[in-house]
């Protein structure tokens, strides 16, 4: 009975945060994959990327070893490609940028910092629905060009 309850258990995880099937197949009916991936910045590329960018930047700091991270990623990715030209997304790993954790103050990931001319304009912690980033990142958009 309760190698049934553990199998049960791996299954919706399975299903949560990769968007398999019971069969352990991909689900291409619901997973949205997107041919964009959100830039990786390091403490040295933060700088030029991210500080002296002109415009609006959705910042992921997350962590490979973070669930929630794991499950914003292909949410992350995707508002990569849907927000070209529009703001820039990227990801910080705060395992290999402590610095720029410590500097941001990251005490829990997902956290997404949300940047306009290269300074902090909100963030938010945890995850959340794409369409939520999405109309975030719109916001800051469309304040910005007024």
């Amino acid at each position: 009975m309760r190698l049934t309850w553990v199998a049960g258990i791996a299954v919706i995880c399975c299903v949560i945060v990769s968007g398999c099937r019971r069969d352990g197949q991909a689900d291409t009916t619901t997973t949205k994959q997107s041919n964009s991936q959100a830039a990786a910045m390091t403490e040295e590329t933060f700088e030029t990327e991210i500080r002296n960018y002109k415009g609006v930047a959705l910042v992921d700091f997350w962590a490979p070893w973070c669930g929630p991270c794991n499950a914003m990623s292909p949410v992350v990715n995707a508002l990569a490609g849907e927000m070209n030209g529009m703001a820039k997304v990227v990801k910080v790993n705060v395992d290999k940028n402590k610095n720029l954790s410590q500097e941001f103050q990251i005490t829990g990931i997902p956290c997404f910092v949300l940047m306009r001319d290269g300074k902090e304009i909100g963030r938010r912690s945890g995850g959340c629905p794409k369409e939520e980033l999405k109309m975030w990142i719109e916001s800051a958009s469309k304040s910005a060009s007024r």
